[in-house]
């Protein structure tokens, strides 16, 4: 009877270690998924919602070539410039990786008169984005936008600005009486329930004279 009962205690024991073994893996995977989903989506995603014009003539009707690189010295950017246009509810795409920015091709080409946009990414699930420093740009700073005519357009940044998500600021892409290049980035706090960043930070820059 002894004999029978420990073997019974001895099986009860490894029945509830195999079953807390299994609940906590399953907690595992599950919180390991949960935020994985969330981190990515930072990476996709951090810009929409930037509700932005279609210009009444295409971007080939302008004087400049198209713009395929950005530098920005002081932050130590270098990156390759892609072309976005618009989402399904009229936002502004965004970029396509974390290490590359997105020219709004529906907008003004940097270096003619008008509000060209460039937006880049802050953040993404494991590493930061090619805007993650834009915070740093003070007044002076200088921008540079190079086109595939190899030429050189230069910048300098007038104001930085930060606006709240459900913000719709006309003068990111409609100013028109100089010639202008806005960067967009996020900034604030991400909420994980709505996808995104609390606010926008958008640097102005000018043409240098």
């Amino acid at each position: 009877m002894t004999l029978v009962t420990r073997k019974s205690r001895r099986l009860r024991t490894y029945l509830i270690i195999i079953a807390v073994m299994t609940l906590v893996t399953m907690a595992f995977l599950y919180a390991f998924h949960a935020i994985s989903k969330s981190a990515s989506v930072a990476t996709t995603s951090p810009l929409t919602g930037v509700k932005a014009p279609v210009a009444h003539k295409t971007s080939t009707d302008a004087a400049f070539g198209l713009p395929v690189r950005l530098q920005i010295p002081k932050l130590q950017v270098d990156a390759n410039i892609s072309y976005m246009g618009l989402t399904s509810d009229g936002s502004m795409d965004v970029p396509p990786d974390l290490i590359n920015v997105g020219w709004y091709k529906y907008g003004t080409k940097p270096g003619n008169t008008g509000s060209a946009v460039i937006a880049g990414h802050l953040e993404g699930t494991e590493d930061m984005g090619v805007f993650s420093d834009l915070s740093k740009l003070r007044t002076g700073d200088t921008v540079s936008v190079r086109n595939d005519r190899n030429k050189t357009i230069s910048f300098t940044v007038r104001e930085t600005k930060t606006y709240k998500q459900d913000e719709r600021p006309i003068e990111i892409f409609n100013k028109t009486d100089g010639i202008y290049l806005n960067l967009i980035t996020c900034s604030g706090i991400w909420n994980n329930s709505q996808k995104r960043y609390s606010h926008r930070l958008v640097v102005f820059t000018e043409k240098v004279t």
